[in-house]
């Protein structure tokens, strides 16, 4: 089992606030983008409220109870959700990133 290092933890716990805000000044201009179409109110109102529906779940959004053992399961969901790229993780001890990646790999084998 991997034990992550303290350097990687103390900087996923500063990272992911970061990351967040980033993915959610992202998610705010494509609300703009939404509501700015020449679509009727009501449409951007239901176009709206289905899109933060849909985000409430993202992780770039809900991710809070941070445990040390959970990331790497973290992390593959913010890539997953493209809350981040593989280039946040170059950061990261080469230790995690082989780890991650080789996760990334194993699970795009077995998704359908």
């Amino acid at each position: 089992m991997y034990k992550l290092e303290e350097k990687d933890w103390r900087l996923f716990k500063k990272m992911l606030p970061i990351w967040q805000e980033r993915f959610l000044d992202k998610t705010i201009e494509d609300y703009k983008t939404i509501l700015n179409t020449n679509d009727k109110s009501s449409k951007k109102f239901w176009d709206l409220s289905n899109r933060m529906i849909k985000d409430k779940k993202n992780p770039g959004v809900i991710l809070r109870d941070l445990k040390r053992d959970e990331v790497i399961s973290h992390l593959l969901d913010l890539l997953k959700y493209r809350v981040i790229s593989e280039s946040d993780l170059d950061c990261f001890s080469i230790s995690l990133q082989d780890i991650v990646k080789g996760w990334r790999k194993h699970i795009a084998k077995v998704d359908p």
